[in-house]
């Protein structure tokens, strides 16, 4: 398990600095080289500091996350999703 995460973290950094490097000379601003580094972290920062709020679930909360709440579903559709949820959900246990 160590090695894997060593190799996993070895990559980790390589693709890091692929990306760097590839941000750095991708800079169409003679004047700022980083713009574009500086704007990818500016946009991971963001997005890590989003709170994350987990939906309440309710007897019709599977209709969002499979999307289908606008879908126009026949009785007997909505039963197979409704079931297929069910199933899945208690697979899952959450």
């Amino acid at each position: 398990m160590l090695r894997y995460a060593r190799e996993d973290t070895h990559y980790l950094l390589y693709i890091y600095d692929l990306m760097k490097r590839k941000l750095l000379s991708s800079s169409t601003d003679p004047n700022c080289p980083e713009a574009s580094l500086v704007e990818v972290y500016q946009r991971s920062y963001d997005l890590c500091m989003q709170l994350y709020q987990k939906e309440i679930l309710t007897e019709n909360s599977y209709l969002n996350i499979y999307g289908l709440y606008d879908a126009d579903l026949n009785g007997q559709q909505h039963a197979i999703v409704a079931v297929s949820h069910c199933f899945l959900f208690s697979l899952l246990k959450i």
